[in-house]
């Protein structure tokens, strides 16, 4: 057997070479098309975990309060102070505040619950009395007797005791 060299034309390749070239670049083609698969399948797995995470997160995180308006506030305010025993305090007072005691002055500050007073009274004893009157009423407690003095009224030109008592209100 021998074979006859031809220099002018080429060797032609075997049909197995062709076979070959042909599955190597169909499985290259195909490990692309599956690498590009899993990346993208990768890709949106991290998405949806991170959506998750940040979700998460999100619920965690406490929620930042709204200052409110003006118009909130003043009405917030205006609720506090109709809750306020106001006329029970009043009327305490006036049942109180009896001849030979005269109230002078009254300044009341809802937000401490503190009632101050002024008032005169034509003896000592009259003031301690009133005091008292005003420690044993059931909505203003405790009293107490802050200052006093004695003065000459310069409409009567009677001698009077001048005294000031702070007290509580107790809203039950």
């Amino acid at each position: 057997m021998s074979r006859s060299i031809d220099f002018l034309h080429p060797p032609s390749p075997p049909l197995v070479g062709w076979v070959l070239l042909a599955i190597g670049a169909a499985a290259l083609a195909a490990a692309l098309i599956v690498d590009r698969h899993y990346v993208a399948a990768i890709a949106e797995q991290e998405a949806v975990t991170q959506t998750r995470l940040d979700e998460a997160r999100r619920r965690a995180m406490p929620a930042l309060a709204v200052a409110p308006t003006s118009a909130e506030r003043r009405l917030r305010q205006a609720s506090l102070d109709a809750h306020q025993p106001w006329l029970a305090t009043l009327r305490s007072i006036e049942a109180t505040t009896q001849d030979p005691v005269f109230l002078r002055s009254l300044v009341i500050e809802p937000v401490a619950g503190v009632v101050k007073l002024e008032a005169e009274a034509s003896t000592f004893a009259d003031v301690l009395a009133y005091v008292k009157a005003l420690d044993e009423a059931e909505l203003l407690r405790p009293a107490f007797l802050n200052s006093h003095e004695q003065i000459v009224d310069a409409t009567t030109g009677k001698s009077v005791v001048r005294f000031q008592v702070a007290t509580r209100w107790n809203a039950r």
